[in-house]
């Protein structure tokens, strides 16, 4: 390892740590309403949390995995694996930062330095977050039928139903909106076996996320297996509220809310709160530590192809 690798490692690390501890900061109300004695009350079982780390490191990977399929069927380039993981998870701590297009530019800047169409990066972001909370509607429905009723199932539907008719009026669109021609030419480089493949990867990957909050909740208190069920749809709504929450940033507050008030149903008060506010820091280490072992991207002239980070 050079001395230029070294560094980048040290400022990787670095960064894992402000973040982390910015995200602390962030929850110090929420900390508040959880005394040293409720944690006490409730120590984590090291085991279980280290496989639902694992788990849910896993759950992160296989979104950038998917992205990075995505990116490269829209605009035919595909990164590295470790470049991929860089560009995810370094333009994803744009949700951490007041104002939601940062991780949007952020995706594009990294996007373009590697070599990748910043509009195909964009475009993929977009579709893999489609996919992502169409199949938590479908997930949030069969896991928890008691809470919401048929709602969720009913939107997810309605939105596969609506993307449906717009992909295939996309031409239409294009032929009287001529700055849309761009996007159907883009468009038309998906096939539907790609696109049901990538809707089934998110749906795989919400039952590895519920998996791994089991594990998590478990290694806390005590679950049944009814209880269980209940738990990986708490994870669900919650993770889906914090993405809705337009006015929160990275769903703070709002994702521990929604999760401490359903978890409330399978465990004690103290306990919920224990989990729902211990559960943050341990989303977002998931979120960081991929970036340990990212590439970093460099610029490279989309068109020349000579880009050692794209293979």
């Amino acid at each position: 390892m050079n001395a230029r690798t070294a560094l980048w490692r040290i400022a990787q690390l670095a960064l894992v740590v402000v973040i982390t501890w910015g995200i602390v900061r962030a929850l110090a109300p929420e900390l508040a309403r959880v005394s040293l004695e409720d944690f006490s009350r409730y120590p984590p079982s090291i085991l279980r949390l280290l496989a639902s780390t694992l788990l849910l490191l896993a759950f992160y990977v296989m979104h950038a995995w998917l992205w990075r399929g995505m990116a490269a069927e829209l605009g035919g380039r595909r990164p590295s694996f470790r470049t991929a993981l860089h560009i995810y998870f370094i333009s994803g701590l744009g949700r951490y930062i007041p104002g939601k297009l940062w991780q949007v530019a952020g995706m594009a800047l990294l996007a373009q330095r590697a070599g990748i169409s910043a509009v195909a990066a964009t475009a993929a972001s977009v579709i893999a977050q489609f996919a992502f909370m169409t199949t938590g509607l479908l997930y949030l429905a069969l896991m928890l039928p008691a809470w919401g009723g048929a709602l969720p199932l009913a939107i997810a539907l309605a939105a596969l139903f609506i993307v449906v008719l717009t992909y295939r009026g996309r031409h239409w669109a294009a032929l009287h909106i001529k700055r849309l021609q761009p996007a159907a030419d883009m468009l038309d480089r998906l096939t539907a076996g790609s696109a049901l493949q990538w809707w089934l990867g998110y749906a795989l990957s919400w039952i590895i996320l519920g998996a791994a909050f089991v594990l998590f909740a478990s290694s806390f208190v005590t679950l049944g297996l009814s209880a269980q069920r209940h738990v990986a749809g708490s994870v669900a709504a919650a993770y889906l509220g914090g993405l809705l929450a337009f006015f929160s940033i990275a769903g703070l507050g709002v994702r521990e809310a929604v999760m401490g008030s359903l978890l409330v149903s399978v465990m004690s008060p103290p306990a919920a709160l224990v989990v729902a506010v211990a559960s943050r820091v341990w989303f977002t280490l998931g979120e960081l530590l991929p970036i340990l072992f990212a590439k970093k991207t460099t610029w490279s002239n989309e068109g020349s192809g000579h880009n050692s980070d794209v293979q």
